[in-house]
């Protein structure tokens, strides 16, 4: 039986162990008043980095955090549409040039890019993003292309832009849309991965349950029959 419970013990914590490579930039709990990631610092979230490398216009920032209050600065103004959350609201009609937003990890570690969410200012666009990967070591970009078309969220899959450095989305979409993103997830790329080498798949969590169950009904049985 205490065989058994160790096996158990251990898939516990194996199953948990992927989950804690994720790193998710959600915006959530940033001050009430809108945050704007200009400038050399930008903002930082759960290991992530995100940066507004655009010259802003005069009249306002081209990006910011819209918080509790959800207030982003002209020309959205308050109670522009998030999806329940706080979210980064994206002025596309800033200004006649494209609009690029850079995302790193704090340490500087590659990672892999899984999803971004994103939609826009309700009645506008439609417009496109361009999300694109550098790979660590080197290597060629990698660029996945998004059509903003609906006021609904939409989960794009970035699992192509994986053992990056940094990933660079751009809008450029002047003067159609003001865009909207949220949920910024990421994982860790694999130890010692080269450029263009995909990490090992990991078992996913019901699949490794499933495993240890069999494993522990077996220690169970063998225990029974040298008794």
């Amino acid at each position: 039986m205490q065989s058994s419970l160790k096996v158990i013990a251990m898939c516990m914590l194996l199953s948990l162990a992927p989950a804690a490579l994720a790193q998710t930039m959600n915006f959530e709990n940033f001050p009430a008043s809108a945050v704007c990631p200009d400038g050399a610092s930008g903002v930082t979230q759960n290991g992530l980095n995100i940066i507004d490398d655009t010259p802003s216009p005069p009249a306002a920032p081209d990006s910011c955090v819209l918080g509790a209050a959800n207030d982003f600065p002209p020309p959205g103004g308050p109670g522009v549409p998030t999806n329940g959350s706080s979210v980064m609201g994206w002025c596309g009609a800033c200004g006649p040039q494209s609009l690029t937003l850079t995302v790193t990890r704090q340490d500087a570690a590659p990672f892999n890019l899984v999803s971004i969410d994103f939609s826009r200012f309700a009645g506008e666009g439609p417009g496109t993003v361009n999300i694109t990967g550098f790979p660590a070591g080197g290597g060629a970009p990698v660029t996945v292309q998004h059509l903003i078309n609906t006021d609904n969220w939409v989960t794009v899959d970035l699992s192509a832009l994986d053992n990056v450095e940094r990933v660079e989305i751009v809008h450029d979409s002047y003067p159609s849309i003001d865009s909207l993103l949220d949920n910024i997830v990421t994982t860790a790329a694999a130890s010692g991965s080269g450029a263009g080498v995909r990490p090992v798949p990991v078992m996913g969590s019901a699949a490794l349950w499933l495993l240890c169950l069999l494993i522990a009904g077996f220690a169970v049985r063998g225990l029974r029959k040298r008794r």
